[in-house]
């Protein structure tokens, strides 16, 4: 793969503003070599796992998704193991005639591919959740999986950690991350010269563009406001890390400006547009291939929290899975890109075990992960759920169901501290008083 590398003070940018600066320097997790990529999938509001990945037919204790299936020909639901033989089992439900993408995906990527399931996120709030399964932690201040495993590129990319899906937590390293928002906005900021829609017909922005002396002026400002501040006798450490991370706020936004337009960014973005999750795959494989970012992170686009209508989850995994293969497709296309990345997909908890009397499901606290990428030994399933959907134990070093007095439960923290720990980062680090879910690489 082709790295740009660019200089410490090339660093930071602040996440759609190119500005916000950290208060943390450089540390140990910014490495120079080895580690993968990470490309973090969410599909926000809650996935039925019982249609995929942890797949269960009706029974008195399960209403599962052959309640709408036919039976007949494709439209029958039917659970297939996709592992490797013998103990390694890979179990998915699939569904021709409603989900045929779900069985293309496993049939070309299952020997790469791992399921985990049975993760207890120990709530049944969205939010909640969500910041437990993509952080580790129970704060939306900490850094999403995505972000920490970006910053293995924080010294070789303009853009460590690119989240194209607007659901991105960053933490105290947003100067490290570029958004685009959820309309694109941030063309706005990378163009200054397009004209772009206005609040009302005939008024288009930007109103004012700098002449070049213009800008060397504003530029000549904003440095001298630096030294200002270096000069005004602030010493605390924090006040001090402020400042440099300004400055090279100030350098590093050149940086991106340029890599932005020769990475193509400009020409595969559209002002006012919300990409959907295809074109999010789409423009990740070639962000990514042009050497402007690390690591991404995408949204599926659609909720996923169907209360009322359950039958929903048919179409939702079917569009889930065909821009799964647009990326993984894509990423192979990319010499050397598909064997460095891992792609998580994963949503914040699953449905209840039975419907509700408005032909939907409710929040149930546990839920299923797939992990997949070039340098996995697929194939396999860790963790699991009883017949009830319950969480099973798990032993933390090999990942597989330890139902003895050994067993631990595997929550939240200890999933995304085994994903810290796959894409090459020390968990102690980031998850210093967490067990770590081993199996996804070792």
């Amino acid at each position: 793969m082709k790295n740009k590398r660019i200089s410490r003070r090339s660093f930071f940018a602040g996440a759609g503003t190119l500005g916000a600066a950290s208060l943390f320097p450089l540390g140990s997790w910014a490495k120079e070599s080895g580690g993968k990529r990470i490309i973090l999938v969410q599909a926000d509001g809650g996935w039925d796992t019982t249609f995929c990945l942890n797949p269960r037919l009706s029974s008195s204790a399960i209403d599962g998704p052959d309640q709408f299936s036919t039976m007949q020909g494709a439209d029958r639901e039917e659970i297939v193991d996709f592992g490797n033989g013998g103990s390694d089992t890979l179990k998915v439900m699939i569904n021709d005639a409603k989900r045929a993408s779900v069985t293309t995906f496993f049939d070309n990527f299952a020997s790469n591919s791992i399921i985990v399931n049975g993760i207890y996120t120990s709530s049944l709030v969205h939010e909640a959740c969500r910041y437990r399964m993509i952080t580790g932690t129970r704060s939306n201040e900490s850094p999403d999986i995505g972000m920490i495993g970006g910053l293995l590129g924080s010294s070789e990319y303009a853009v460590p950690y690119l989240d194209l899906g607007g659901a991105g937590l960053f933490g105290a390293y947003s100067a490290m991350t570029l958004q685009l928002g959820r309309s694109n906005q941030i063309i706005a900021h990378l163009d200054r010269e397009r004209e772009l829609p206005g609040p009302r017909p005939g008024v288009t922005y930007p109103g004012f563009v700098p002449a070049t002396a213009q800008q060397s002026a504003i530029e000549d400002f904003l440095l001298k406001r630096q030294d200002r501040l270096v000069g005004a006798g602030f010493g605390g450490a924090s006040s001090v890390q402020r400042i440099a991370d300004y400055s090279e706020a100030l350098d590093r936004k050149e940086r991106v400006l340029v890599e932005a337009v020769s990475g193509g960014l400009l020409d595969q973005i559209e002002f006012g547009s919300t990409p959907g999750f295809g074109n999010q795959a789409e423009l990740a494989v070639s962000l990514m291939s042009a050497g402007l970012c690390h690591s991404v992170g995408l949204d599926s686009g659609v909720s996923w929290d169907t209360h009322n209508q359950l039958e929903q989850q048919n179409e939702l995994y079917k569009d889930l899975f065909l821009g799964l293969l647009s990326l993984s497709f894509g990423l192979k296309q990319v010499p050397g890109l598909w064997e460095e990345t891992i792609v998580v997909v994963l949503s914040e908890m699953t449905r209840k075990p039975r419907m509700n009397t408005t032909g939907g499901k409710d929040h149930w606290p546990s839920t299923s992960a797939l992990v997949f990428g070039g340098g996995l030994s697929g194939g396999r399933t860790l963790g699991g759920s009883d017949a009830g959907l319950n969480a099973l134990n798990v032993n933390l070093s090999s990942g597989l169901v330890d139902s003895s007095s050994s067993g631990s439960s595997l929550y939240y923290s200890s999933f995304v501290a085994g994903l810290a720990h796959a894409v090459g980062q020390d968990p102690a680090e980031w998850f210093p008083h967490e067990e770590v879910l081993h199996g996804i690489v070792d």
